[in-house]
């Protein structure tokens, strides 16, 4: 099997043989059961091979080409590893993949090319960010973006060895949440209010959380993207106050039970990190709200009407809607006119690329198709 990489658009653009498959599974399995995930894929599967059916493809080719498809099929450590919704492109000589969040129709595109549109949607939205969880006898870190939280295993192993061997005092630190000197964290984590008063208690937390510190900082050199920090109010600002990271994220989350969940994690802190950098789709979706019935605005819908700016090369931002649909067809440059036709190109997927050829900004939307031109 043909080891799965992450889909680089680069890679995308530039392939080689065809037919091209792009699959699009969504929702991931973890919002639908490992067993209702798996058979929307091999439905998905079975409707790519039917459409290959155009390109003729021998026997051996046809099943060299989907002989990787129909394995992961059959990969249930995959599927427990990967629930969030995925794309994955296949030809010949390409096996990619990657998550998304955004929900897209789930569908079998097979074409001369691949179809970008559900990769490159809202990438320019992302953040890279790191998370700080000092709970349940452990401090473990993270490095997350948009689509996914990820554990960096490894990289605190001595802080960890330092919680597991803490002194005495550093134990008596320790609360569990049904204990009455638990002040609401909701969770086994370092707690400060039974030896606030303890200077020697005290000094034992300062000594570990200034050695955390440098640890982080080691792991995360050269970085300045945010930090979010995740445990008791009391103990992160503590950590915050002697840290020598540059970026710390200015809200700290209290540790909840159900962090143990990673999705649940990964979205309560990039909640945090949204609000810190803000919102550019928020802010694009309010301006078209302002310019559509403008006389003057600069905002305009429809595909052929887009076509011709991309012809002019007058894109800036793209939005399209999460259950566009493929029109099939071809585009008169001169006349500036769309032909639809079944044998024709996807025009959808021509818009799309001449955007990226101007560098501009593709967004996913949940309801309406619109396009916003500059």
């Amino acid at each position: 099997m043909i080891p799965i990489r992450k889909a680089e658009v680069e890679d995308l653009l530039k392939h080689e043989h065809r037919p091209c498959i792009t699959l699009v599974v969504s929702p991931g399995v973890k919002e639908v059961g490992l067993t209702t995930g798996v058979a929307a894929y091999r439905a998905l599967v079975r409707d790519a091979l039917k459409q290959c059916e155009r390109y003729h493809l021998g026997q051996i080719e046809e099943e060299a080409l989907f002989e990787p498809l129909n394995a992961l099929e059959k990969d249930t450590l995959f599927w427990q590893e990967h629930q969030h919704s995925i794309l994955i492109y296949r030809s010949e000589d390409l096996f990619g993949m990657e998550h998304r969040i955004a929900r897209w129709e789930s569908q079998a595109i097979v074409d001369d090319v691949f179809h970008l549109r559900h990769l490159v949607a809202d990438r320019n939205l992302d953040v890279n960010y790191h998370v700080l969880v000092v709970a349940k006898n452990k401090a473990e870190l993270y490095h997350g973006n948009l689509d996914a939280l990820v554990l960096d295993d490894g990289k605190l192993v001595q802080s960890k060895k330092e919680i597991t061997e803490a002194s005495d005092n550093m134990r008596q630190q320790f609360h569990s949440a049904a204990s009455p000197a638990h002040r609401g964290s909701g969770s086994n984590a370092f707690y400060t209010g039974a030896g606030e008063d303890n200077d020697e208690a005290r000094q034992d937390q300062i000594r570990y959380l200034k050695a955390l510190d440098e640890e982080v900082v080691a792991a995360l050199v050269g970085s300045r993207e945010p930090l979010v920090l995740v445990g008791v109010e009391e103990t992160m600002a503590r950590y915050r106050k002697y840290s020598d990271y540059p970026n710390l994220s200015q809200e700290t989350l209290r540790y909840q039970e159900e962090y143990k969940d990673i999705a649940k994690l990964h979205r309560d802190t990039l909640e945090v990190i949204k609000k810190e950098v803000g919102d550019p789709k928020a802010e694009i979706v309010a301006k078209i709200g302002e310019e559509i019935d403008h006389p003057n605005g600069k905002v305009v819908a429809g595909l052929e009407s887009l076509l011709a700016r991309a012809e002019e090369g007058r894109i800036q931002s793209v939005m399209i809607a999460v259950d566009q649909e493929s029109i099939r067809g071809y585009f008169d440059p001169v006349l500036l006119k769309v032909v639809e036709d079944d044998q024709g190109e996807d025009l959808v997927e021509r818009l799309v690329r001449k955007a990226l050829d101007q560098g501009a900004s593709i967004y996913s939307a949940q309801e309406t198709l619109a396009y916003l031109r500059y």
